[in-house]
């Protein structure tokens, strides 16, 4: 899903939240996700199930988020990469 990217700097930089603070909500909305479709009331959740809104709440979604130190490093890693090639562009 994330590609390994969870939250790269340039989303940080424009939200002002890091991965730290957006990590527990994500986790409770993919929990909210996935307890859908055995709630008592389903009107949403079979709403968004229709192709006229992209099936949007039968999506698929990895079962967990990748583990707190994995997320804040795979956005680390993200723009690092993105650090390095501007710089290899302003060398050219």
């Amino acid at each position: 899903m994330f590609q390994g990217i969870f939250w790269d700097q340039g989303i940080q930089d424009l939200s002002r939240y890091t991965v730290t603070d957006i990590y527990s909500c994500c986790q409770d909305l993919m929990e909210s996700f996935y307890a859908a479709p055995a709630a008592t009331h389903t009107a949403i959740y079979e709403k968004y199930k229709s192709v006229r809104l992209s099936c949007v709440s039968v999506s698929f979604l990895p079962a967990s988020l990748p583990p707190l130190d994995l997320a804040i490093e795979g956005s680390m890693d993200e723009a690092d990469s993105e650090d390095a090639e501007d710089e290899e562009n302003q060398e050219n």
